[in-house]
């Protein structure tokens, strides 16, 4: 099936929902966001998991995943 829109590079702006051009895009520092357990807790994997990058793709992760400490439960 063929695409729906041709591929074009663009030039994609962040707009202010009314219409003021927006200087900077929202965010946390790394190790400062509040909601970062959330995902794990919710889960129940561990947080260096969520939160390990390139080498949590490899199956010898499997070994130290067991070894981490489990969050706690959401409360639903």
């Amino acid at each position: 099936q063929a695409w729906l829109w041709p591929c074009v590079a663009v030039v994609e702006v962040a707009n202010h929902p009314l219409g003021e051009m927006q200087v900077e895009v929202p965010h946390y520092l790394p190790g400062k966001n509040p909601f970062a357990e959330e995902f794990a807790r919710r889960f129940g994997i561990p947080l260096d998991a969520v939160l390990g990058g390139a080498e949590t793709m490899y199956p010898e992760y499997a070994l130290k995943l067991r070894a981490l400490p489990r969050p706690g439960t959401a409360p639903k």
